[in-house]
């Protein structure tokens, strides 16, 4: 439930453990005295169930296996984990493409800006052996250093946690 709260915020929607508990059907609700109650008690439902529905839903954009094969390759895939390899040159842009959470590993140092599905920017460094956990993004990556990126991601099948 904390995850779906956590993913309700992010989305602006303003519930906390205590508002949600509230609504819970386990113990008596004075709110549904009355029409509005009832009302203010649906919408608080529908509310949370839109909230984890969206978190549970990838972004969307397509496969980086697909929109950039050149850059992209496959290493491991099983019902848990697949693993790609990333490789490209200074000066280097990809297309749109989505991630589920994962894991990257840089195997060498580099900096990319990266461009999100919703035309927000962020710029990101790493050093040699350096990990780093990433949600679920849609993105354009661009390598804006003057060394090649060269890094390993895991990406995970499951339930990103929460």
């Amino acid at each position: 439930m904390q995850y779906c709260i956590a993913t309700a915020q992010n989305y602006g929607v303003s519930l906390t453990a205590a508002s949600v508990k509230a609504f819970s059907m386990s113990e008596p609700l004075k709110c549904l005295q009355g029409r509005r109650g009832r009302v203010a008690l649906v919408v608080a439902m529908l509310l949370t169930v839109v909230a984890c529905v969206r978190a549970a839903t990838p972004p969307t954009g397509p496969d980086p296996l697909h929109s950039d094969g050149d850059k992209y390759h496959l290493v491991l895939d099983n019902p848990f984990v697949r693993v790609l390899r990333y490789h490209d040159q200074p000066g280097a842009v990809t297309h749109l493409h989505q991630h589920p959470c994962f894991v990257m590993y840089a195997l060498g140092a580099f900096r990319r800006e990266l461009t999100f599905a919703d035309g927000t920017r962020r710029t990101r460094a790493f050093r040699a052996g350096e990990a780093a956990w990433m949600a679920a993004q849609a993105h354009i990556g661009h390598n804006i250093g003057d060394t090649p990126t060269d890094a390993l991601l895991f990406e995970l099948k499951g339930p990103c946690g929460g």
